[in-house]
């Protein structure tokens, strides 16, 4: 409970100062001295831009994407919803040990 509180507080904070993860997985989830610290803001982006992202190239891991990523991952703009989607797998990943659609196979 505590790692999904500190790793939710932070996604919060990104939040409070309009900015989108997008890219929120295990792998960019670090502990150190003991405290979650969220990594990797490379493909992160500000609220305020309102353009969409039209691109050939789907970016980040498909487990942890919200399902209208998935569904129109070339001109979705992905939003703070879509940060709680993957918060959700994460979540479920912490408490299980595999991500939820990795199970499945």
């Amino acid at each position: 409970i505590r790692m999904a509180k500190e790793i939710s507080s932070g996604i919060n904070c990104l939040h409070d100062a309009n900015v989108v993860h997008r890219d929120l997985h295990d792998k960019n989830i670090l502990v150190h001295d003991g405290r979650m610290i969220i990594t990797d803001f490379g493909l992160s982006k500000s609220l305020y831009n309102s353009s969409k992202s039209v691109t050939s190239k789907v970016y980040g891991i498909w487990e942890y994407a919200d399902p209208q990523y998935l569904k129109s991952p070339f001109t979705y703009k992905r939003n703070k919803f879509s940060d709680i989607y993957s918060l959700g797998v994460l979540f479920w990943e912490l408490s299980s040990g595999v991500p939820p659609f990795r199970a499945l196979k």
